[in-house]
């Protein structure tokens, strides 16, 4: 699977490149508060044009526009890096062809707090 080029924003993060994107417009789940704000990164492939292992990120937190007013967070480029090194560390293989890797919000809490970011993504 790979990601949509249009509205994906690229970062580089430990010398290598990623695509990451949010959804444009919520579902109506994340409209209600009932689903929490979620992004999807992969890596890069100039070469052979071959999508590997994408990774979603839950951040266990509502989107910004829903519908509810519902607390909420913003998908900022420290969030996604910090992902992206939280996934890697948990084994995350981005060349690799294969389903979706998953990180949430029990992840977040587990790495604790850090000396590169906040333990939860967003979060000051």
């Amino acid at each position: 699977m790979a990601l949509v080029r249009r509205g994906s924003r690229l970062i580089a993060v430990d010398g290598a490149e990623y695509r990451w994107r949010v959804r444009p417009r919520p579902t109506y789940c994340q409209g209600m508060g009932w689903s929490a704000l979620t992004f999807a990164v992969e890596r890069v492939h100039e070469a052979d044009g071959v999508p590997g292992t994408v990774l979603v990120v839950d951040v266990g937190a509502a989107r910004p526009d829903n519908w509810l007013g519902r607390p909420s967070m913003s998908v900022l480029p420290s969030t996604v890096a910090a992902a992206v090194r939280l996934a890697l560390a948990g084994g995350w293989e981005p060349e690799r062809p294969g389903r979706p890797f998953l990180v949430g919000p029990q992840e977040w809490a587990a790495r604790g707090p850090a000396a590169d970011g906040p333990a939860v993504p967003g979060a000051a």
